[in-house]
Parts: C-alpha cells; structure tokens; sequence
C-alpha cells in the first residue's frame, strides 16, 4: 500500500515539474513574440516621428529664411521713415474693447464658465467689464 502511495506521489511531482517547465518554456516564447510586436510599433513610430522632425525642420528653415527677409524690409522701411531727430515714426492702433451694455438683465447673459479657462473670477472681471455674452468673448 505504502508503494503505491509513493507512486502516486512521484507520478504527481514528476507531472508538476513537466508542468512548470512547459509554461516557463511557454512563457518566454510569449514574452519573445510580445517583444518582436512591440519592436515592430517602434520602429515605425520612430519612423513617423523622423519624417515629422524632417518637416518640422524644413518649415523652422522657411519660417527662419521669411523672418529675415521681413527683417531686413522691416530695416529697409526703419531707414525711410526716419524723422529729422534721428527716430522712427511709427503709429500703433489702440484696440478696442466690445461695447459694454451695463443694464444686462439676468436673462441675457451667458454663463461664461462654460469656456474653458473661465472661472468665478474671471467672469466677475468679464463682467464687471460689461461683457456678458459669448459673441461678446468672441469679438475680443
């Protein structure tokens, strides 16, 4: 009784080890293919990345090559309107705030909290402001 007992033992030892060394066989087989997936996903993102970097260089080189010439106009333009002391006359024009419209009943106004970056605070300012309204934020 005793013999069969051991048997019993061993045949489950024996079938445990087989066990485990067929899933940690099968596991790095896994871990291997989830490895080569993911090597593919990055080589191709690296390579969308590099064409991104490749336009992004292109347009800072035209944005750089518009800015000099513009500086260079902006410099050409700075020595005809010199005045007589020696400065440049310019003129700036003033921005204008929308119209405020101070007797807004409760009715007609928007909740502007509703944009985002808006808070309590900042609509009390808006308002006390006179702007009320969503056109209101949209023409500043």
């Amino acid at each position: 009784m005793l013999y069969l007992i051991l048997e019993i033992i061993f045949c489950l030892l024996l079938a445990a080890i087989f066990g485990f060394i067929i899933g940690w066989y099968l596991k790095a087989a896994g871990r291997q293919r989830e490895i080569t997936q993911l090597e593919k996903i990055w080589k191709a993102n690296l390579y969308s990345k590099e064409e991104e970097l490749k336009s992004s260089r292109e347009t800072i080189e035209k944005l750089t090559a518009d800015l000099n010439e513009c500086r260079e106009s902006a410099r050409i333009a700075g020595k005809a309107s010199t005045g007589s002391a020696g400065k440049v006359t310019t003129t700036a024009a003033k921005v204008q705030p929308p119209p405020a419209s101070r007797g807004v009943n409760e009715d007609e106004k928007d909740d502007l909290k509703k944009i985002w970056g808006i808070g309590k605070v900042l609509e009390k300012l808006l308002n006390r402001e006179g702007i009320y309204r969503f056109s209101q934020v949209a023409q500043l």
